[in-house]
């Protein structure tokens, strides 16, 4: 629920929302 916060809160293209939503994709 956490990562899909800060993933949805970033819409912006960063590097860091991509690791974080592969992450997320990975769990």
């Amino acid at each position: 629920s956490q990562y899909r916060t800060e993933f949805s809160g970033g819409n912006e293209t960063r590097p860091r929302n991509i690791a974080f939503n592969y992450i997320v994709r990975a769990a």
